[in-house]
């Protein structure tokens, strides 16, 4: 009995010695921290390549990469304007993190990853490290979560700000316009001591106390922008309400497709169809009249809702949120013409959609698996 609770006890040592090495790994029980790197989002905005994919959820329209380490910028990338429309990087980086003492530091990258939900990234200098986590906690805002290893000031500034990007600096908040309407907020908390320079901000933060919570925002018109940021206050002084949301909303998703009666190797593929079709999930905005989900976001002319990609993608998100299944539907539909036919595909500008033909009418299979699920 005795060497038998020394084994246990030395498997439990052991156990946590290798959570607690992880990368990024947090101690908690939630699901998609077992599902590290889900899909390769390593991209730091140039001219030379392609990127082919970004953070994001919600059913937001900017997205997030993580920097590539030898193109190292140590803040996440971003965001980029989703919109078939626009598709811009308003900056390559809207929040990048230093300490105020060693500005001319360079950062080196420890560790990055993609969880489903979740961005994470760690970097150090000769003076200390610097870990980082986004979470969207809603269509328009990512909640940005900062730590050192020591209690210095922080500095904090955007990077190479996006062409026809004004930035100016309003009481608590970065303001980034572009001419479209669309604009990018950066909002701290109180005791910060903001300062705009030359088109760009530097804000130093003096604390004891980590993590510093940040709201990066999206938003495509300035009525939209004066609503938003009036919730923003509420949300630095309380994060834990949105992110609670935000884990418990990630741990539905997984419970629902995770089945014991499927193999494990085949748990991942299930995650990353998952994470896929939940970064391909778009709010409302223009002629768009419900949310749903976009055949990808990666490329442009994909960017709206087509018929039988939205029958496919609500037949398998009916198993985990029955709620974006249906109003995928209901989104096409709205543009149901008077003979009842169902129009090819939509776009948040409306003289873009294609009615002169439609798609195979797959919506009664996506119907269908909605009313398995009772609702």
């Amino acid at each position: 009995m005795k060497y038998k609770f020394i084994r246990i006890l030395c498997f439990t040592l052991l156990a946590a010695g290798i959570a607690a090495c992880t990368p990024g790994m947090k101690s908690t029980t939630e699901k998609r921290y077992t599902f590290a790197d889900i899909l390769d989002i390593s991209y730091t905005p140039d001219t030379l390549h392609r990127c082919y994919g970004w953070f994001t959820d919600a059913g937001s329209w900017m997205g997030f990469t993580l920097p590539e380490k030898e193109n190292w910028v140590n803040g996440f990338c971003g965001p980029f304007s989703l919109d078939m429309f626009r598709r811009q990087w308003m900056a390559q980086s809207a929040v990048t993190v230093g300490f105020s003492q060693k500005v001319s530091d360079t950062f080196l990258p420890d560790s990055t990853c993609y969880y489903p939900g979740e961005l994470y990234m760690s970097a150090h200098s000769g003076n200390g490290t610097i870990t980082q986590r986004l979470n969207f906690v809603s269509a328009s805002t990512a909640l940005l979560r900062i730590e050192a290893d020591k209690a210095e000031e922080l500095m904090l500034t955007g990077s190479q700000w996006g062409k026809n990007i004004t930035v100016s600096v309003e009481q608590n908040s970065v303001i980034a316009r572009h001419p479209s309407g669309e604009s990018v907020t950066v909002t701290f908390p109180p005791d910060v001591k903001l300062t705009g320079t030359d088109n760009n901000y530097t804000a130093l933060i003096h604390t004891s106390k980590y993590p510093v919570n940040v709201a990066i925002s999206f938003f495509t018109s300035e009525k939209e922008m004066t609503v938003g940021l009036q919730n923003l206050p509420n949300l630095l002084n309380n994060p834990e309400k949105a992110l609670q949301a935000n884990a418990e909303r990630w741990e539905g998703y997984l419970t629902k497709i995770l089945r014991t009666d499927m193999k494990p190797e085949y748990d991942r593929i299930a995650v990353k169809a998952v994470t896929t079709l939940i970064s391909n999930w778009r709010t409302h905005r223009g002629g768009l009249l419900h949310e749903g989900i976009v055949p990808s976001h990666a490329v442009g002319y994909f960017v709206g809702f087509w018929a039988w990609d939205t029958w496919r993608f609500s037949a398998g998100t009916a198993k985990f949120d029955p709620e974006l299944a249906k109003n995928n539907i209901r989104a096409m539909f709205d543009y149901q013409q008077p003979d009842g036919m169902v129009i090819d595909c939509i776009y948040t500008d409306p003289s873009e959609n294609n009615a002169r033909d439609s798609k195979p009418p797959l919506v009664c299979w996506a119907v269908d698996e909605l009313s398995l699920i009772h609702i």
